[in-house]
């Protein structure tokens, strides 16, 4: 107790040290700064993370089993057996993809189709909610089978509307026709929807059929499955789930969750957070040093106080722990502030959104904030344990001081 009020007496003193007292306030300022800076580009990083992730899973599958060798998934009802009783699935359907050509009125595009087993299946909200023009609805009403597609194929291709004809043709389609010189032979198909997702990745130049259309258009049996895409109540249980069913299918066939999907996109999102977060604990560490040079000046200003303490039988302890602990609430202090400060931001961000994005270059309209509070506690548990590692030497320093040249030097 009695280390904590002197430590803080030569903190808050105001008639002697004027500079070490303005070093003390630019130390306390520059650990503010930095914690408030890396708080809220951590928020941000995060914010934009947590924005993908509702994105993606909002249309992709939380789960894929896929075959590791073979483009199709061999005894397709022994894997879905073998999946039953999984806690916490939505939904399991079979899909059947490949690459297709796509052509209407001579304009001709590539886009992979999806036959899938049930419309209203939950696996397919997602684009279902993301319907501009039409509706998601595959069944044969008319004479030609009937396909959703994305808007940027719409737009390439030029589609007036519901109701146009295309005409669909596979990739071993096209490779006969080469080889014959004759003309690809295609499904023609009638589109029923247009859907418009946030994202400008390949999910967009996706075609939904029903299953026969793709059976018949990939040349495949009706009951064979290139996936079986699964769905769960939470999409963070992924993982576990994963791990689950890794044990009991058989090795012929992978699983992936979410994440793999587009584990590029996440490992870059993840590099750059981690490297924005290095680049701006360099704050920090300035701040820090500001400390140890300040601890450093004092010990060398108060060596007669030092002595004086000795004399009155002060222990070593005691004055290694008046250094540590002036040391260390500054750290505190520019922590607490610092936090309150970047909180507030991010709070403010949050509520008003004064920070905002152009509509038509990006995907959300203000800036996104996710506060994750894992990262708060690590970031102001560095800060204090850095302010602390730059006591020890000044404080070991103070304990050296020798009492008769400390006073023979006043």
């Amino acid at each position: 107790m009695l280390a904590y009020w002197i430590a803080r007496r030569y903190i808050l003193s105001r008639r002697t040290l004027q500079f070490i007292s303005v070093i003390t306030m630019l130390s306390l300022a520059g650990i503010s700064v930095g914690v408030a800076s890396i708080i809220c580009v951590s928020a941000i990083f995060n914010g934009f993370h947590h924005f993908y992730e509702e994105m993606m899973t909002a249309t992709d599958p939380h789960i894929r089993i896929r075959s590791a060798n073979t483009k199709h998934i061999a005894d397709t009802d022994r894997i879905r057996g073998l999946c039953g009783g999984l806690q916490g699935v939505q939904s399991m359907t079979g899909v059947l993809s490949g690459r297709i050509a796509v052509s209407f009125n001579g304009a001709v595009t590539i886009g992979e189709i999806h036959g899938i087993e049930n419309v209203s299946s939950p696996a397919y909200s997602g684009i279902a909610s993301s319907i501009l023009i039409g509706a998601f609805e595959l069944g044969d009403s008319s004479a030609l089978p009937g396909i959703v597609i994305g808007t940027p194929m719409a737009n390439s291709l030029h589609i007036g509307g519901i109701g146009d004809t295309v005409t669909l043709t596979s990739a071993a389609g096209i490779g006969r026709a080469l080889q014959q010189a004759t003309t690809p032979d295609g499904v023609q198909c009638v589109v029923r929807g247009i859907y418009a997702l946030a994202s400008n990745d390949n999910s967009n130049r996706v075609i939904y059929s029903t299953m026969p259309t793709a059976c018949t258009l990939l040349e495949t049996e009706n009951g064979v499955r290139t996936s079986i895409d699964i769905r769960l109540a939470d999409y963070k249980n992924a993982a576990d789930a994963a791990a689950i069913l890794q044990t009991r299918l058989p090795e012929s066939v992978t699983v992936e969750t979410w994440y793999d999907l587009h584990k590029e996109i996440y490992t870059t999102m993840l590099f750059e957070r981690k490297m924005s977060f290095v680049v701006l604990s360099i704050i920090v560490l300035v701040a820090v040093f500001n400390i140890f040079a300040l601890l450093t000046m004092t010990v060398v200003k108060k060596k007669a106080d030092i002595a004086v303490l000795q004399a009155a039988g002060a222990p070593v302890n005691l004055i290694r722990n008046i250094f540590i602990i002036e040391g260390t609430l500054i750290g505190v202090a520019g922590s607490i502030i610092g936090s309150a400060l970047g909180l507030g931001l991010c709070f403010m961000q949050q509520k008003f959104e004064f920070i905002t994005l152009g509509a038509q270059a990006f995907l959300v309209h203000a800036l996104p904030v996710h506060i994750a509070w894992w990262d708060v506690g690590a970031i102001v548990a560095l800060s204090i344990v850095l302010s602390f590692a730059a006591t020890l030497y000044p404080s070991h320093k103070a304990t050296t001081v020798t009492i008769t040249n400390a006073l023979r030097s006043e």
